[in-house]
């Protein structure tokens, strides 16, 4: 295939469509631009180039990533995953709330892991961490970890369940190693969290 081809089959392939793309080629006229970025590239560079457009570039896309990784994690604090919007960044929000969704759908399953999660989404366990830790700068057990927490948050803040009851509901058998690691994520015990009776979980962050 020529770069055209493989720009597009990256783009279009959700284990590697979060990844940047800068066509370099001697194709230079408006209709080939626009061919070019039509199969999803992030930029269309002609030769010959100056390093230093090309070095900014590259930068400036980096750079933009990273502030799109940060807003991503401060939207997954409160599971709204910023899926309103509609920018570059949809696909990954997009693939974010699936990942969520499967997480979510099977909390309660103490045998739940990352390769069944790789498994439902079609991916191998490798390349979904490497697109999650891309995505969130977050390892796949964590971003799992934070759903759970935010699920049991909200069963402490609004039921009457126990610790124990919302600790085998978000797929914790040991009530122990959930409080332990709810202090982690809160600052605080869940039994201290449920006297608290947050209406808003994020307040602890």
């Amino acid at each position: 295939m020529d770069g055209f081809q493989l720009c597009q089959a990256l783009k279009e392939d959700e284990r590697t469509d979060h990844i940047p793309v800068i066509l370099l080629t001697a194709k230079s006229t408006t209709a080939e631009q626009v061919e070019g970025l039509g199969h999803g590239a992030d930029l269309y560079l002609t030769k010959p180039f100056s390093q230093h457009v090309l070095q900014l570039s590259v930068r400036n896309m980096l750079s933009q990533k990273e502030k799109i990784r940060q807003k991503l994690n401060r939207d997954l604090a409160f599971l709204t995953l910023g899926g309103e919007n509609k920018t570059a960044e949809e696909a990954d929000t997009s693939f974010l709330h699936k990942l969520a969704d499967e997480i979510r759908a099977n909390l309660d399953d103490p045998h739940f892991n990352v390769d069944v999660l790789a498994r439902k989404v079609g991916m191998s366990t490798p390349v979904l961490y490497k697109k999650v830790k891309a995505l969130t700068q977050m390892s796949v057990n964590e971003f799992v970890k934070i759903q759970k927490f935010r699920k049991a948050a909200e069963l402490l803040t609004h039921t009457s369940m126990s610790v124990f009851e919302v600790s085998l509901a978000v797929g914790f058998e040991d009530r122990k190693y959930f409080s332990k690691e709810f202090k982690k994520y809160f600052g605080v015990s869940p039994a201290d969290f449920t006297s608290t009776k947050l209406v808003d979980p994020g307040a602890f962050e």
